[in-house]
């Protein structure tokens, strides 16, 4: 079996929309690079637990 992801960020910066374009693709894992124009790495700790939920 094998688990389906997509690069969320290239469909827009927005991560709602993100999510939003992938479940309706039928995608439940995300590969994430960047939010927001944000490389994940940047992130803080309060833009990925409002991510997490």
């Amino acid at each position: 079996m094998f688990t389906l992801s997509a690069f969320a960020d290239e469909i827009s910066p927005d991560p709602q929309e993100q999510i939003d374009v992938l479940r309706s693709c039928g995608v439940r894992h995300i590969e994430l690079r960047s939010i927001l124009n944000t490389n994940v790495l940047d992130l803080t700790d309060l833009p990925v637990s409002e991510l997490k939920s």
